[in-house]
């Protein structure tokens, strides 16, 4: 079990590995036709989030801006991010509403693409890693050492979620929290020591689990109850209640895995150097070996119905269309 010194460095490093790793395609082009790079930055760019909501898909990270997307995906246009000294690591949307996370507790929100950018605090200090958002103004920001902070109005007013990490998991460490998905008034966390953590009150009580010795990187979970995590070690589990109970997927486990997303059987999960694909709801999964896959890493993934794809973000500031699995 990994430290939580340790993975919050991972995360805060990762763009330094993408500069030491070569992440350009070989000269000879293994890659099949249905993955194929729709962009492409710097070898010092990385892109850590990415969210859709209605025709609109968003991306950021460390030195790429804001990139946006209305075409489901084919054209990409780049926003610079003005007075925002941070890395972004999570961005969420509802509606035209969008709200980024990052570094020192950094949250920044607008409520139109044409409004400016106003400074959010929300009470927390420690690196926030993601954020999710709904329709009806629920908000959850999560991030190091245990950080948790709801909001019922657009991010208007914030109370700081305290649990009892030593009752949850017998050890003193405060794991850091990772992913987090908001549906109504259910809220759903992932984190380091296989931690999940769920409310369906809108954050006024919690019950608290761990699923795994290994650490959570990342949640999806849709309307129908299908779930999916993904973590440490090639760690890859499904729920088909919501999030309440969780069975592990049975598969060759690898490399850490930082994203997950999924559409009826299909399910895809990236981390280091490594895409994976399954079509039977992650009862075996197959590890693409293009040179793109398999160079760098890929941090984040999402589903876009209206072309029946998938949108992987990474190092070098590279998004790759996935179709065909």
């Amino acid at each position: 079990m990994a430290t939580g010194n340790y993975q919050l460095s991972m995360l805060g490093a990762v763009a330094t590995i993408a500069a030491f790793l070569s992440y350009f395609a070989a000269a000879e082009d293994k890659n099949p036709a249905n993955r194929r790079l729709v962009h492409q930055g710097t070898e010092r760019d990385a892109l850590y989030a990415i969210d859709i909501s209605q025709n609109r898909i968003l991306a950021a990270g460390s030195g790429t801006g804001l990139l946006s997307s209305y075409d489901s995906g084919e054209n990409w246009k780049n926003e610079i991010l003005t007075d925002m000294e941070f890395t972004v690591f999570g961005l969420a949307q509802a509606g035209d509403l969008t709200m980024l996370v990052g570094q020192e507790g950094a949250v920044r929100s607008r409520k139109q693409t044409s409004d400016p950018w106003f400074v959010i605090d929300t009470g927390i200090n420690e690196r926030l890693l993601n954020v999710d958002v709904s329709e009806s103004g629920l908000a959850v920001v999560v991030g190091g050492f245990g950080s948790l902070a709801v909001s019922e109005d657009f991010g208007g007013s914030w109370s700081i979620i305290e649990t009892d990490w030593q009752a949850v998991l017998d050890d003193w460490f405060e794991p850091h929290l990772y992913d987090v998905d908001v549906a109504e008034s259910q809220i759903t966390v992932v984190g380091e020591f296989g931690v999940v953590m769920r409310s369906s009150d809108a954050g006024k009580s919690w019950v608290v689990q761990s699923i795994s010795d290994e650490s959570l990187f990342a949640i999806d979970l849709r309307a129908d109850g299908i779930g999916y995590v993904v973590g440490q070690n090639g760690f890859v589990a499904r729920s088909e209640d919501s999030g309440v109970h969780w069975t592990p997927c049975s598969f060759d486990k690898g490399g850490n895995l930082f994203g997950v997303s999924s559409s009826d059987a299909s399910v895809v999960a990236v981390g280091i150097r490594s895409v994976l694909l399954s079509n039977d709801a992650c009862s075996s999964f197959v590890s693409r070996n293009g040179s793109m896959e398999t160079s760098g890493w890929w941090q984040d993934v999402v589903y876009e119905a209206e072309k029946d794809l998938f949108y992987a973000i990474g190092s070098g500031g590279r998004i790759l269309a996935i179709d065909g699995i």
